[in-house]
């Protein structure tokens, strides 16, 4: 059947956060009370907001351009078409409103999502509130997503137990293992390692590419950034502060007489205290059980609270996007963007979970894909320009 005229999509929002919203439609499944997914398995109701989004360094195929238009356009009115604004990427983002087409809505997740993911074009399907403005809460995991490689693997080639350590690092990230005594094991051959030595690992620890833009296009649009890593707070908490990241959660190392014990301090950040940390983070809260990070460290005193010890509440907390004590942000309105088997459980129970460079069960499990290790491609996908 023929496209339906396309018309210009009305200006984009001031980039003032907006207050958190507290209920839901009535008419969302009553399962998303408990998870937060919008479930993208299931289709798209009529009149619901949708908005699919592709991004590549490469120019996008046309056959893909005319097919993507042709789809969304069968299954959703006033439809708006533009290209999100992210130096090196090519783009295209629609915006509409789904259509009283039964056959159509239910195929519309897997007709544009298979085509675009078979030509290696990264997207997103987005429903609802997400789809109007985008999330207010972005939560990622750290090694190999936000960071280049995986911290304890440098770690350990200080230690000179890398080739043992990389072997189970691999393990546990397919979900072969416990990550708990998978992490135990890791970190016991790091013992003696001098805590001189991690400082210098920590210092040269870079950011994947898009990683900085995709914090301040967050923060322009009044979404907050947090970090869950099963790696180390004294390894990337510099860095998160460099790039004003919000808020934290990461394991920490025991040290005595200078050098490093081969134990950790504290719970251990497991899959589970992953999807913890995204669900109190939401409702504008901080984990229990924190403590302070090791003496002479230059991290904030609670590392599992928002960095610079909550030091933003107040009008520079408004415009960071983070909720206050009194304020919650919706799980339908958080990503969660992780690459292993330990970052299934928060990606379960966000409102859009992305595979960032993901093992295949990862990728299988998610909404939306960037597999290229840029990470403004997420900002291209959920539609925004970067800033």
């Amino acid at each position: 059947r023929p496209i339906r005229p396309k018309r210009r999509e009305p200006p984009a929002p001031p980039l003032r956060p907006r207050g958190p919203r507290h209920s839901r439609s009535p008419t969302a499944p009553a399962a998303q009370e408990t998870t937060g997914r919008p479930h993208l398995y299931e289709p798209v109701r009529e009149g619901e907001p949708v908005r699919f989004s592709l991004a590549s360094p490469e120019p996008l195929p046309a056959g893909l351009l005319v097919h993507t238009r042709h789809v969304f356009g069968s299954a959703c009115g006033e439809v708006a078409e533009r290209s999100p604004a992210v130096p090196g990427l090519q783009t295209l983002s629609l915006f509409g409103v789904a259509g009283s087409d039964a056959s159509a809505l239910e195929r519309l997740r897997d007709e544009l999502r298979g085509p675009a993911l078979a030509l290696g074009v990264d997207c997103a399907l987005t429903r609802g509130k997400m789809a109007e403005r985008g999330p207010r809460l972005i939560v990622s995991d750290v090694d190999s997503t936000f960071i280049r490689g995986e911290a304890i693997d440098m770690l350990a080639d200080a230690a000179g137990s890398g080739p043992r350590v990389a072997a189970i690092t691999e393990a546990a990230m397919n979900g072969e293992l416990d990550f708990a005594e998978a992490l135990a094991e890791r970190v016991a051959t790091l013992e003696g390692l001098s805590v001189d030595r991690v400082e210098s690992i920590a210092d040269r620890i870079e950011p994947v590419p898009g990683a900085e833009t995709l914090v301040a296009t967050a923060h322009a649009r009044g979404c907050a950034v947090g970090l869950v890593s099963g790696g180390f707070i004294e390894v990337i908490g510099g860095l998160a502060r460099r790039l004003g990241v919000d808020c934290v959660l990461a394991n920490r190392l025991e040290t005595s007489g200078g050098a490093l014990t081969g134990r950790t301090e504290g719970e251990i950040v497991t899959r589970e205290r992953k999807a913890e940390a995204l669900r109190r983070w939401s409702e504008g809260g901080r984990l229990p059980g924190g403590s302070d990070s090791p003496k002479g460290s230059n991290l904030p005193e609670d590392p599992d609270s928002p960095l610079e010890a909550r030091g933003r509440e107040g009008p520079d907390a408004r415009s960071r996007g983070f909720p206050s004590p009194r304020e919650r942000i919706d799980l339908s309105e958080t990503v969660a963007a992780g690459d292993g088997a330990n970052d299934l459980s928060m990606m379960e129970i966000a409102g859009l979970s992305v595979a960032v460079c993901a093992k295949p069960a990862v990728l299988a499990a998610a909404d939306a894909a960037v597999t290229r290790p840029r990470l403004d491609i997420l900002a291209a996908i959920l539609g925004w320009d970067a800033v």
